[in-house]
Order: structure tokens, then C-alpha cells, then sequence
């Protein structure tokens, strides 16, 4: 590892916290985001793909009149 690039921000107890805390805290948020988009209806989405609209439209489609996700994941972050 003293060998690697990597030994210039490694070897300071600050910087390795520092870079921890981001990994943790980007782990985390991404369970939430994932855990919001689980509580989608699966009838949602089928609905629009036998519309046939495309998946990226039922993506922006949900993510716009669906308050219930972005109200949980709020919830979730400010929480912890």
C-alpha cells in the first residue's frame, strides 16, 4: 500500500475517516432510495408498459405523482 498512489491520502488518520464516512453514508442513502422504489405497485408499472409507454416515461411518470417516495425518503434520512 506505501507503494500505491493511494499512500498520499492513506496515511492520515483524518483522510481514511473521512473517506469511511462517505462510503457509509452513500451505502445508507442508496438502501433508502432502494427501499422507496420497492414500495412502488408493480400495477403501476405494468399499466404504462401495456400503454406502451417506455420505461424511462414510467420511471419519470412515477417519480412525479407519487409523493409517497419522496415523503419516505425524507423520512428515512432525517431520522437517522
Amino acid at each position: 500500500l506505501r507503494s500505491s498512489f493511494l499512500w498520499i491520502v492513506l496515511k492520515e488518520p483524518y483522510w481514511c475517516a473521512i473517506i469511511t464516512f462517505a462510503l457509509n453514508t452513500g451505502a445508507y442513502t442508496s438502501e433508502i432510495f432502494r427501499s422507496a422504489f420497492e414500495t412502488i405497485d408493480k400495477g403501476i408499472i405494468e399499466a404504462g408498459k401495456s400503454l406502451g409507454i417506455s420505461n424511462s416515461k414510467i420511471f419519470y411518470k412515477i417519480l412525479y405523482f407519487i409523493k409517497r417516495f419522496i415523503v419516505l425518503i425524507l423520512l428515512y434520512l432525517t431520522h437517522d
